[in-house]
């Protein structure tokens, strides 16, 4: 059996995940943030870009593999300034109205130069992100979602024609995530190179971790393509279930859902054995990016510290210090992924 792609998500601690630790647990990739290029017009470099592409440098001459989100437009998270959630746009207003023409047009040249400028160290592409949900998406339609992955797929591809794209909803038959895959897989037959997906069973979402055979299957035959998971964990920190609790934990402390019995360092290590195993073996799979190497501080949320809902994802403490769960995933990865 072939290699497959096993990567993870090193946003924590920012910029100083330890690498050779990763690599005794035989993560080979890492998944990168990217930026837009521009500042106050398109004669303006931003230093936000340079540093982005500083970072994909020193990350290859580490040795790893790099997979990276392209831009994301808007979305719909806490702010410091208001105390509230709400929406936001990370696109500046020069580019255009989500409904205009001269959006995607700017959409597609600055892909196209981002795909350019990387091509020596981006080798897969996560077409933004979760557009399915207003969270990553804010206040644009999910047609306009759709029309903007496609415009910067395609200059992606323009920019780099060898690297690997796909897109990845944060569910897989909603009417949503169905609308774009129908128009990124169907309407746009070979612009994708691998069908991408999140989830998040026995947290976020009910169900368990062996739920991932149920979603392969039907996302291999919605759209012939293998199936790379660009996002799945589970975390430490909640406690028992809440079922009658609020949708996010950061209002009550706990999770709607668990697999077995509850959030824990053990519970979580104890997924993530299971879902390593199955995503090294199970058919159609080009393998999957863990989310996340550190835990996090701060909830992006809700503001606050310590909150299950963002802060306890990961195999680390946040300072590479190993939990549990980065010991099953060593295990089973150097077992399985041969």
């Amino acid at each position: 059996m072939a290699k497959r792609i096993v990567g993870i998500s090193p946003w924590s601690p920012r910029g100083k995940a330890d690498y050779n630790l990763m690599r005794e647990a035989g993560i080979e990739w890492v998944r990168q943030n990217s930026v837009f290029p521009y500042g106050n017009s398109a004669d303006e470099i931003s230093k936000e870009y340079l540093d982005a592409l500083n970072l994909y440098a020193k990350t290859k001459s580490a040795g790893m593999r790099q997979a990276c989100v392209s831009p994301i437009p808007a979305g719909f998270r806490y702010n410091d300034e208001t105390g509230k959630r709400q929406a936001y746009r990370s696109f500046p207003e020069w580019t255009g109205s989500f409904d205009s023409d001269l959006f995607y047009e700017i959409t597609f040249e600055t892909a196209k130069k981002l795909a350019e400028d990387t091509k020596d160290c981006i080798e897969l592409w996560q077409v933004s992100n979760e557009m399915d949900i207003v969270e990553f998406r804010g206040d644009m339609t999910i047609e306009q979602a759709g029309r903007f992955l496609v415009a910067q797929a395609k200059g992606l591809r323009a920019g780099n024609p060898a690297a690997l794209l796909g897109i990845n909803p944060a569910h897989y038959s909603s009417d949503e995530s169905l609308y774009l895959y129908r128009l990124c897989y169907h309407e746009n037959d070979g612009l994708f190179d691998y069908v991408g997906v999140d989830g998040y069973f026995g947290s976020w979402s009910p169900g368990k971790v062996q739920d991932w055979v149920e979603v392969i299957d039907y996302l291999f035959e919605l759209t012939g393509k293998q199936v790379l998971i660009n996002e799945w964990g589970y975390p430490s920190t909640g406690g028992e279930p809440d079922p009658g609790g609020t949708a996010k934990p950061c209002d009550c402390g706990h999770f709607r859902y668990a697999w077995r019995e509850g959030q824990t360092e053990e519970e979580q290590a104890a997924y993530v054995a299971t879902g390593v195993r199955l995503l090294l073996t199970y058919p159609n799979v080009m393998g999957f990016l863990y989310y996340s190497w550190g835990d996090d501080e701060i909830c992006w949320h809700c503001g606050k510290r310590n909150c299950p809902s963002e802060c306890s994802w990961g195999i680390t403490d946040g300072h590479n210090n190993p939990k549990p769960a980065y010991y099953a995933f060593k295990e089973n990865v150097l077992k399985y992924n041969k």
